[in-house]
């Protein structure tokens, strides 16, 4: 399928959950899947989150209809861009979607679908949902942070069916720490990410974030030293 077809295709979607409201069930009951298979257990992850920049001025300016829609557009088309990356959705957090690509087997692999996965959500952003709002709903805009590390499994309780399931580890804390130094329509990836890369793909541009009057103090806990964060271009 052509690029200028699948941007239809979701300009087409959008515009139909404007009217009819979601077209498919959110869930995160795939990820939970995944998750029961290594519960327990440490595995390494890939950790995306996308965060609706705004979204306490758009509760307060419009109504809770028009809010609906954009929360719903936005998670729907976040998260089937996660899925198509080989990822899951982790969970939803308000105005965030958090998202893990599994890492054990092909970490290189599991960081540039992630970059993919970010660069094409804001093109979305950008090229389909913006011209669907225009005239009838705010411009909106994300930002996103991307981490890589090893997390720890947990449930919570003994009933793998019923227990919430969830992860701890430093990539989930990272990525969302990231995500909150972004600026608007921004992609921040962090120096696990990148020192992963062997050879970065020729439409991934990089540059080294200044950090120094940034308030951020987090360290790389290999090196002991501060760890270094990097814009996608």
């Amino acid at each position: 399928m052509s690029s200028s077809t699948l941007i239809k295709n979701i300009q087409i979607r959008v515009e139909r959950t404007l009217i009819q409201g979601p077209p498919i069930d959110l869930s995160t009951i795939k990820c939970k899947q995944y998750l029961r298979r290594h519960i327990n257990n440490k595995t390494r992850l890939v950790v995306l989150c996308v965060d609706l920049v705004g979204s306490t001025k758009l509760t307060l300016s419009l109504t809770s209809q028009e809010l609906i829609s954009i929360i719903n557009i936005f998670s729907t088309e976040m998260s089937m861009l996660i899925s198509g990356y080989g990822g899951y959705v982790l969970k939803y957090v308000g105005d965030a979607v958090i998202g893990i690509f599994p890492a054990d087997f092909d970490s290189q692999k599991a960081c540039i679908n992630s970059i993919m996965c970010a660069k094409n959500m804001l093109n979305i952003i950008n090229q389909v949902i913006n011209p669907v709002f225009s005239n009838k709903l705010p411009m909106i805009e994300i930002k996103i942070g991307i981490d890589l590390g090893e997390s720890m499994i947990v449930l919570y309780g003994k009933n793998v069916e019923i227990a919430h399931i969830d992860i701890i580890g430093s990539s989930i804390s990272i990525a969302s720490k990231i995500t909150a130094l972004a600026k608007p329509n921004q992609i921040l990836i962090s120096e696990n990410i990148f020192d992963t890369i062997v050879e970065i793909p020729k439409d991934i541009s990089l540059k080294k974030l200044d950090t120094e009057n940034r308030n951020w103090a987090y360290k790389n806990i290999k090196t002991n030293k501060i760890l270094n964060v990097y814009v996608l271009n």
